[in-house]
């Protein structure tokens, strides 16, 4: 809508402004966080992508952000699979999957490397790698997605198997295993 196209431009332009301002600050990247999320809700997922560039790869945001873009890309693949109407080009479908893909591979990657030097493993993170794991085993990887889903520090079945309490959110262990 208008409404929310003038929301992104105005956000968008107080992210410019503390970028140009305090440009290596946490702040500018919540605030290009915010802008993403923004974008993703509105469903411009191709401009998501482009504002996700301006977060700094180095930031904690930059991995929620790229994990967030990754479900809203995966949640359009779902969703226009099931529309026989209007299913979009086969190519179109594709892109979706592999930019989904590529975005939760990244922000897994980040925080896998946190995990490794001592950050606590979190639920954000473990649900991307199970809706990794339903990419890799959807588009013909089941392979790639076993090794994922019984990593030994944030697989979702490792964790499920330990008895972490990161694994009690709502039906996250029954969906792990359908």
């Amino acid at each position: 809508s208008q409404d929310t196209a003038c929301e992104i431009e105005k956000m968008t332009a107080l992210a410019e402004f503390a970028s140009s301002r305090w440009k290596d600050e946490p702040e500018t990247d919540e605030a290009w966080l915010a802008v993403v999320r923004t974008t993703v809700a509105s469903d411009r997922l191709d401009q998501a992508v482009e504002y996700l560039e301006r977060i700094s790869p180095d930031s904690p945001q930059r991995a929620a952000a790229e994990m967030s873009l990754g479900m809203a890309f995966w949640g359009t693949y779902g969703r226009a699979v099931r529309d026989e109407e209007n299913r979009p080009p086969q190519e179109e479908l594709d892109r979706w999957v592999a930019q989904s893909r590529e975005l939760f591979e990244k922000g897994i990657g980040r925080l896998r490397t946190a995990v490794e030097k001592g950050s606590a493993v979190e639920y954000s993170l473990v649900n991307s790698v199970r809706f990794l794991a339903n990419i890799l085993t959807d588009t013909g990887h089941p392979k790639e997605a076993v090794v994922w889903l019984e990593d030994a520090k944030i697989g979702p079945l490792t964790l499920i198997q330990a008895g972490s309490s990161v694994t009690d959110q709502e039906s996250f262990q029954v969906d792990t295993y359908i």
